[in-house]
């Protein structure tokens, strides 16, 4: 007697979340019929079919030149603000009277501000490399998802011509 402990298909079927509206992975129990106390679990994940990893490769190629395009944006704006505190900074202390290390302090003090943003504007910089690194790494990982999606499929004979 099969005891069903999810919703999900027969045993011979292909286990596959694709109607889950949570798209998350879960665990599901099957206990064979007829087999005694023996239980199996396996972790159920998204299956995506060839064509749903060209379409997210797609998603992420545009989503990567999206962030790509902002970072020279950000890379442009960083360079002008920290260009704006160096000039700043110098302007400072030229115009300063004293000893040598109180001009830099005073020129520092008067260009903190400035400082203050050419430093946020860097620190935007380098997170948008990490995020296109992310991006990156999520490609690859969908290439070599895609490959073994067409292994498994070739393993079963599908689109081959008899």
């Amino acid at each position: 007697m099969r005891q069903d402990f999810s919703p999900e298909p027969p045993d011979h079927a292909p286990l596959s979340v694709r109607d889950d509206p949570e798209q998350r992975p879960r665990t599901v129990r099957c206990m064979p019929a007829e087999s005694g106390c023996v239980l199996t679990t396996a972790r159920v994940y998204n299956l995506l079919t060839p064509n749903e990893v060209v379409m997210q490769l797609t998603e992420l190629g545009k989503e990567l030149d999206a962030v790509v395009s902002t970072l020279r944006d950000a890379e442009i704006d960083a360079i002008q603000k920290r260009h704006r505190a160096d000039i700043a900074e110098s302007r400072a202390f030229v115009e300063a009277s004293g000893p040598v290390e109180q001009r830099k302090h005073l020129a520092r003090l008067s260009a903190d501000k400035l400082e203050e943003q050419a430093l946020v504007a860097e620190a935007v910089i380098r997170y948008l490399r990490a995020k296109v690194r992310a991006i990156d790494t999520r490609i690859e990982i969908g290439r070599s998802y895609g490959a073994a999606v067409r292994a498994e499929l070739k393993t079963l004979g599908y689109g081959e011509s008899a």
